[in-house]
């Protein structure tokens, strides 16, 4: 039997106010014979978009970077009285903290992110070579060095797009454009040391190119008569 909210008393069933005080009477059950909740549903936030999620992240990294910063600075200028070893290690956390926020606010724009990260690269060496006292090995070691990176890993983008259907050709044309990065950075670094000549480069050519090769005729004349996954148990 129901009751009376205001004053206790037991009233029937079928009694819309009490008899005593003409109070309401509350009626449960009804809505939910009615399909509706008799109290409201839980508050739930709406799910956060992955903008919003890498936006977060890269706000966490920033108070990373800011407090690693502040340390360094402040070890620097206790020890030394001023900015001194400190600037490299500032120089870095600098360029690490651009690094992460590219890469989590402009993941979707990869050719972006390759050109933001190349400006990035080339500004932290000519900061660290400006430091030594004078910009000597920076025009002629990591300018070059950091554009043919940047022209590789471009390259390989394109090629994984173009070549997403065909692993073995993605794989071949990958290791042909490690092996010519690894012949100019081979030449470059031996040029400047005063004389042009392949070294090192020619072990890591030999090593790969019979991979490339493979890999590029099986796509080309073997790939409709063998099956790799299948052949490797994939």
């Amino acid at each position: 039997m129901p009751y009376c909210s205001q004053c206790g008393v037991e009233v029937g069933v079928d009694a819309d106010s009490c008899p005593l005080c003409n109070v309401p009477i509350q009626k449960f059950g009804e809505a939910d014979a009615a399909g509706e909740r008799p109290y409201p549903e839980r508050y739930r936030d709406a799910p956060m978009t992955g903008g919003q999620k890498r936006l977060i992240s890269w706000l966490a990294f920033t108070a990373l970077f800011v407090t690693a910063f502040l340390v360094v600075l402040t070890v620097n200028l206790v020890l030394d009285g001023r900015i001194t070893w400190g600037r490299y290690a500032l120089a870095g956390i600098g360029a690490g903290w651009i690094y992460a926020g590219v890469l989590l606010l402009f993941i979707r724009r990869l050719w972006l992110v390759i050109l933001l990260n190349f400006a990035v690269t080339t500004g932290f060496l000519a900061l660290v070579d400006v430091f030594d006292g004078s910009l000597d090995w920076f025009l002629a070691l990591g300018l070059p060095i950091s554009g043919m990176a940047t022209a590789a890993t471009l390259l390989l983008a394109l090629f994984a797009r173009v070549f997403k259907k065909w692993p073995a050709l993605l794989a071949s044309t990958a290791l042909f454009t490690a092996g010519v990065f690894c012949l100019g950075l081979d030449l470059l670094v031996s040029g400047y040391r005063g004389q042009v000549r392949i070294s090192w480069s020619f072990i890591v050519m030999v090593s790969i190119y019979p991979i490339a090769v493979l890999l590029f005729f099986y796509h080309f004349f073997l790939r409709k008569r063998v099956d790799l996954k299948r052949f490797f148990h994939v």
